[in-house]
């Protein structure tokens, strides 16, 4: 006699009758397809989210995030290329508008060290060790003549940089305009 679900006999008899023997199948079993992983890579290329690439596709974030995990994380890595080939390219026309701007955050990404715009100063305890200001008070008593003189030259920067930024805020926010003055004459008559 055919097995039903869990090993027990078919509660209908017309379920018993069936090739299967009246089993019934535990979920859908997702099978991969070669043509669907190129279209989920290609849609991340594009730019396309998760969401999006599952919505063209009929399937679920779950069912790419299982079975085509891979192919979504080439389809990012091509993205990004492109992405950088693009910045190259205008980084490098001296005729775009934007090649400066471009240059500047490509080289300030590929190679921080050399480029950076943020400067990063690191002071060192009286035993030599970095010395964490969230963990740890500054003690200006406690440090040498030097280091007192860099904390004082170092927060000069910072807030000069910070008074320079407010300025700059301060004066985009002005409109640009010409004033004329106007003269009263009310009293005239």
């Amino acid at each position: 006699m055919p097995q039903g679900k869990h090993g027990s006999q078919p509660k209908s008899p017309v379920k018993a009758m069936r090739p299967d023997g009246g089993l019934v199948k535990v979920g859908n079993i997702h099978e991969v397809d070669p043509v669907r992983a190129a279209m989920i890579e290609r849609c991340r290329a594009v730019g396309l989210s998760m969401a999006q690439t599952a919505s063209i596709m009929r399937i679920s974030n779950n069912t790419i995030r299982k079975y085509y995990n891979e192919d979504w994380h080439t389809g990012t890595s091509n993205l990004v290329a492109n992405i950088a080939q693009n910045m190259a390219v205008i980084a490098t026309d001296p005729n775009h508008k934007q090649a400066v701007a471009a240059g500047k955050f490509m080289l300030a990404t590929l190679a921080p060290d050399v480029f950076s715009q943020r400067r990063q100063i690191q002071m060192l305890g009286a035993d030599g060790q970095p010395v964490d200001p969230i963990k740890k008070t500054l003690d200006p008593y406690m440090m040498t003549d030097e280091q007192r003189e860099l904390l004082k030259d170092t927060l000069a920067d910072v807030l000069k940089d910070a008074v320079d930024d407010a300025q700059q805020y301060k004066d985009s926010q002005v409109p640009e305009a010409e004033f004329v003055a106007i003269e009263d004459h009310s009293g005239d008559e």
